[in-house]
């Protein structure tokens, strides 16, 4: 399978994709509706190592066009979620103020694929909170996969 991702955006310590072929740009976040403000938080044109990536089962590399930069990956069947992990450079993010994450994925491949993104964040009592969606993308065709943050009420 190959996926590509192109500027995802993020609001947490860590960002898992599996059966990804393509980030086309980079990953990204979206502010609560009042404010409407974005921020990336990986941008493939930058100074951005492939080989910090945590892998499973999946081979990244960038892929370079006139439309800019993406991650590819191309995965395995040798584990049932191949993919790579997306790491905040400083450890963490800040989110607080987003409401959900964005990535642009293309399937460059010849089958139908299901691109899954999953972002965890720890909890005060040392919990785990994980949100998780996925989007099913025939061959050559590209979408927007949106991971919604559900809140928990004070």
């Amino acid at each position: 399978m190959a996926c590509s991702l192109k500027r995802p955006t993020l609001a947490a310590p860590f960002l898992k994709m599996a059966f990804l072929v393509g980030l086309v740009g980079g990953v990204s976040c979206c502010r609560l509706p009042e404010a409407r403000a974005e921020r990336v938080l990986f941008d493939f044109e930058q100074d951005f190592d492939v080989a910090k990536l945590e892998s499973r089962d999946a081979t990244p590399s960038l892929s370079r066009a006139s439309a800019g930069t993406s991650l590819r990956l191309a995965t395995g069947h040798g584990q049932q979620w191949p993919g790579v992990t997306l790491k905040a450079p400083s450890g963490r993010w800040d989110l607080a103020a987003f409401d959900h994450l964005t990535l642009d994925v293309r399937n460059r491949g010849k089958s139908r694929v299901e691109v899954f993104c999953r972002m965890d964040t720890p909890e005060e009592d040392g919990g785990r909170v994980f949100f998780q969606e996925s989007l099913a993308l025939e061959p050559g065709n590209k979408g927007v996969l949106r991971v919604k943050f559900r809140r928990r009420l004070p």
